[in-house]
Order: C-alpha cells, then sequence, then structure tokens
C-alpha cells in the first residue's frame, strides 16, 4: 500500500510523473495543484504547461469512459464541480503567469475555441479576458495599442458597468477589470463612460 504523502508534500511534476508511471490514476485536483506549484514555486512554466495536457488528457478520458460504459442509454455526462474548478483554477493561472503576451493569448484561444461547458462559462472567460489584458498592459509597447481591442470586449461584456450587477462577473476583485484597463486607457487617453457600458475620450489636464 503507497503511503499517502504529507499535506505540506509540494507536488511536482516529476512526482506526478513518477506516481502515473507506477500506474496509479491522477486526480484533477493533485494536476491542478502541481500546475500552481511548478508556476508559482519551481518558476517552470514549461512543466506547467505539460501537466496542463495531461490535465485536458484526464478530462477528456473522463467523458469517453463515460460513454463507454453508458453506451445505449441515453444520461448526459457532467463533470464534478470539483473538476469544473480545478481546470478553471488551472486555465486562470496559465494565462495569468504566461511569459508573453502571445502565449497567453494562445491558451485563451484554447478556452473559447475547444473547450466546452461546463469547463467554461461566462466567469472563467471574463477572468482569463482580465488576465490577459493585464499581461498586455504589463508589456506595453506594441502591446498597448493592441490590448484595446481586448478592453472593448471587456465593456461589451459590461465588466465595467456601473452599478455592478449582483451576480460576480469574474473570480477576481470586484474592480479588477477597470484597475487592470488603466494603463492601455491612459496611453489611449480613454476611459470608461459615466455607466461603464462604452469608452469615452479624455485629454489630461493642462496647467
Amino acid at each position: 500500500m503507497t503511503a499517502t504523502p504529507p499535506s505540506d508534500v509540494v507536488i511536482t511534476q516529476y512526482e506526478l510523473k513518477c506516481q502515473s508511471d507506477a500506474g496509479k490514476k491522477l486526480s484533477t485536483s493533485q494536476i491542478k495543484n502541481g500546475i500552481i506549484n511548478e508556476i508559482q514555486i519551481n518558476r517552470n512554466y514549461t512543466a506547467a504547461e505539460e501537466l496542463f495536457q495531461d490535465l485536458l488528457a484526464t478530462l477528456t478520458a473522463k467523458k469517453v469512459t463515460y460513454g463507454q460504459l453508458k453506451q445505449g442509454h441515453q444520461k448526459v455526462f457532467r463533470y464534478r464541480e470539483v473538476d469544473i474548478a480545478n481546470f478553471q483554477r488551472s486555465i486562470a493561472k496559465i494565462v495569468q503567469q504566461a511569459p508573453n503576451p502571445p502565449k497567453a493569448l494562445h491558451y485563451a484561444n484554447l478556452l473559447l475555441n475547444e473547450v466546452d461547458p461546463p469547463l467554461r462559462d461566462e466567469k472563467i472567460e471574463n477572468t482569463v479576458l482580465i488576465h490577459l489584458i493585464k499581461l498586455y498592459s504589463r508589456h506595453g509597447g506594441d502591446y498597448l495599442d493592441k490590448g484595446l481591442d481586448f478592453v472593448k470586449i471587456g465593456v461589451e461584456r459590461e465588466l465595467a458597468r456601473t452599478p455592478k450587477t449582483l451576480r460576480p462577473m469574474h473570480y477576481l476583485p470586484e474592480n479588477a477589470f477597470e484597475v487592470t484597463c488603466t494603463p492601455i486607457l491612459r496611453y489611449h487617453q480613454m476611459k470608461f463612460s459615466r455607466n461603464g457600458l462604452s469608452l469615452e475620450s479624455w485629454q489630461p489636464k493642462t496647467f
């Protein structure tokens, strides 16, 4: 019987690979923890990317296996809430900590074009969008130009709406979108309208 590692042991890609090679089935929670640890502790984004592919494969396998078991029945496959949460936490971290905007955009596009509900929902789309805008803002230069398109998408999604809707629009602090967009809007001399549903020109005061 394999001993359960202490809760304070950091799960890494290497440890997960050893467990997998030994025939142990990995949970989405283990893989998610590995992704976060590789990014935040080991600073190994490549390892996190590889684990993210493992996570996608694990989620796909769950659906395929269910389909084989229920062949001929009408039951619809549903992911467990924990699997949905683990996927969303992982994709958010992968985009947030991407080394450059093109890499972040790649995973944002993957989310939008290759991932179906319920793994993908409005809240994770908006969260990833905000992380993408922040990365474009941080890298400056031409990305401040390109980033305006993503700000406009956020406005269309009513992320800057005032007053805020009662339902949470993303998994970040309430004003995360507005704060994140500030460098790009300042660069373009623009601001949110009073109700947050459009952008307006803004001229800095001169003395």
